[in-house]
């Protein structure tokens, strides 16, 4: 999601010490498609275990910000969110689709595609992925950002159609950026239960 992108530029200093990152996005959708987003982003940096320090005034202030407008956005809830100088965890319940593809569209700072949709009793996501804008930098994001996507379902998943997606039992569908072939976009399709 667009926002997370935000969260990450709040740790646009930490970039050239980075050794590895994790971004795990996890998505539960019930029967009724409202459900549950939860998001972690955690880095490790080069050279020695550091102490814990405090985040910086400013990065607190941006992450209030964003989680402030997170809020505000109708049919969501934030449920929890941290922040430290080794990343951020957020997780909110969402009332519907409509929901959390608002939570996209309010946070981002271009028109951005629903990330969930609805026709004719399937469901659809479809996820652009964050691409490294300089292709020729000496900082490509392939080489120390992991990005995990996580899709669980109440009930059992059927007719799946998907690219860039693992199917990893009935109900779970999982895209791992170590695993995948370099995807700009992520996407399935399931059909409902009537």
């Amino acid at each position: 999601m667009k926002f997370i992108v935000k969260c990450l530029l709040i740790f646009g200093f930490f970039l050239t010490l980075i050794q590895s990152c994790v971004l795990e996005e996890r998505y539960h959708v019930n029967n009724d498609l409202s459900g549950i987003y939860e998001v972690s982003f955690s880095m490790k940096t080069d050279g020695e275990e550091s102490e814990e320090k405090d985040v910086e005034e400013e990065d607190k202030s941006k992450f209030e910000e964003l989680i402030v407008k997170i809020n505000d956005t109708d049919g969501v809830d934030v449920v929890s969110s941290s922040l430290s100088e080794t990343g951020f965890d957020i997780s909110l319940k969402f009332k519907n689709l409509k929901s959390i593809n608002s939570v996209n569209e309010t946070t981002a700072d271009e028109k951005t595609p629903a990330i969930f949709s609805l026709k004719d009793n399937k469901l659809f996501f479809i996820m652009n992925l964050p691409q490294d804008p300089e292709k020729d930098s000496k900082i490509n994001s392939e080489k120390w950002l992991t990005h995990r996507v996580i899709v669980t379902f109440e009930d059992k998943m059927r007719r799946v159609r998907s690219d860039g997606f693992k199917k990893i039992d009935k109900k779970t569908l999982i895209y791992d950026s170590s695993k995948s072939n370099g995807n700009s976009e992520i996407s399935f399709s399931i059909k409902l239960k009537k």
